[in-house]
């Protein structure tokens, strides 16, 4: 039986001594013993409490030192580049990928992070953002990771546009990016794009032909028209393309009118659930229609388009590869287009061409640093990105402190490890490792 805790003083060589003191019940020995912990000297009926260091400055660490030890190898090339800026570059292309942050909020996150304490005296300030934005731009070349191509794996050409709110004219400039991806890894082969004032599924086509000429091109459905479908056959282009409701409709009228379109339902390896799926043919090309719900049944009578996906392609291929192609972009669309607000913000540092190519380019490495986080899924749907982002939030709360010009790291809770484990395949000891990662940047 536990007893309540009780204010002691002890007078020790003429001190008084303040311990806070509880009587146990002690099982082993039938009786109560005394558990003393020590408060401080006690002068005037007053405890003054034992010292404790109090840090001089705390670092926010978790999250950031997570997604540098994913990108350890691309953040040694460009630092080994010594090109202007660079330090400036990885920075806000971290603070991008973790806090989706317009350039103006950027010098706030840095000072929170542990980035201030090894790199204390980056230029981000606003007046900078534009002298930075135009160096990467003319020195692209030490940005962009081209990796070398298993051609035995899925690659995909993923297609997102990205409309730019320059401050050159009263008109938005178009940025059409393609994204050249391994689609198991989520590994970025490259990234290319094009700005102008519109874009075109011909465009689109001669730049993804810029890395090689392989891979499947994955369409959003603006592009569906008769006349590209007949482009991409001329070019002998393997596509997919998820088509909205209105227009699967209109071009499978007579089969979804007078045929009983049935979903059967299959495993599917990638989300480690089933999935309803069916699938047409006609004139050359396979529609595949999707319901992912948890039904118990084997099979279901397509009665309404409730919560269907479409797509199309000119493959005969697996409906799970099909699904994953269509997941894929639209994961990454919305990452994209998840932070479109920071394009209005950000409007006042695209200047000119070569500001806005810089910003893109920007973009597309804090893209790749925040797709790393998902280097360990086999899978991307918008669940997992909140899933993940509840992650990055916990992991934020892992600081490192500076005392007497010593860093030391607070302790990472068990739950919290439980949790990096699965997600990311025991890198939590690397995060521990917090002397390594400040060696490598420094």
């Amino acid at each position: 039986m536990n007893r309540k805790a009780y204010i002691e003083i002890k007078k020790i060589k003429g001190n008084e001594y303040a311990y806070i003191s509880t009587n146990i019940w002690d099982e082993k020995e039938k009786k109560e013993i005394k558990k003393s912990k020590y408060l401080g000297k006690s002068k005037d009926n007053l405890i003054i409490m034992k010292d404790f260091a109090i840090p001089e400055k705390t670092f926010q660490y978790g999250d950031m030192s997570l997604i540098i030890n994913l990108n350890r190898d691309s953040i040694k090339r460009i630092l080994s580049d010594k090109t202007k800026y660079n330090k400036e570059i990885i920075a806000l292309s971290l603070i991008i990928a973790l806090y989706r942050s317009p350039l103006y909020n950027a010098k706030y996150y840095y000072k929170k992070t542990f980035i201030s304490y090894i790199w204390p005296r980056l230029k981000l300030n606003a007046e900078n953002m534009i002298p930075i934005l135009r160096t990467l731009a003319l020195n692209r070349e030490n940005y962009e990771f081209q990796k070398s191509i298993d051609e035995s794996v899925l690659l995909l050409h993923i297609e997102v546009g990205m409309s730019i709110p320059s401050s050159l004219n009263s008109n938005n400039m178009y940025a059409i990016l393609d994204i050249f991806i391994d689609a198991i890894t989520m590994d970025i082969i490259t990234t290319k794009h094009i700005i102008d004032n519109f874009d075109s599924i011909e465009r689109f086509i001669h730049l993804s032909e810029e890395p090689e000429n392989s891979g499947i091109l994955i369409l959003e459905d603006s592009y569906y028209s008769k006349e590209n479908i007949k482009l991409l056959k001329k070019l002998d282009k393997n596509f997919i393309m998820e088509l909205n409701r209105n227009k699967i409709i209109d071009e499978l009228k007579d089969e979804l009118l007078h045929n009983k379109i049935v979903l059967k339902k299959g495993y599917n390896e990638h989300l480690k659930r089933y999935l309803f799926h069916a699938e047409l043919h006609k004139n050359g090309l396979w529609y595949f229609l999707f319901l992912d719900h948890d039904i118990h049944a084997e099979s279901i009578e397509l009665k309404n388009f409730k919560n269907i996906r479409f797509a199309i392609t000119n493959m005969d291929i697996n409906h799970n590869l099909v699904y994953q192609a269509i997941n894929t972009r639209r994961f990454l669309s919305l990452t994209i287009l998840y932070s479109k607000y920071r394009l209005y913000s950000d409007r006042a540092f695209l200047k000119d061409n070569l500001s806005i190519e810089g910003y893109i380019l920007l973009n597309s490495l804090a893209l790749k640093f925040y797709l790393s986080l998902f280097k360990y899924h086999d899978y991307l749907v918008k669940g997992r990105m909140k899933m993940m982002e509840n992650f990055l939030l916990e992991l934020s709360t892992i600081n490192i402190f500076m005392i007497k010009n010593k860093i030391y790291m607070s302790k990472i809770n068990n739950k919290l490890i439980n949790e990096m484990n699965p997600l990311m395949n025991g890198i939590d000891s690397s995060i521990r490792d917090y002397k390594s990662i400040i060696d490598m940047l420094k």
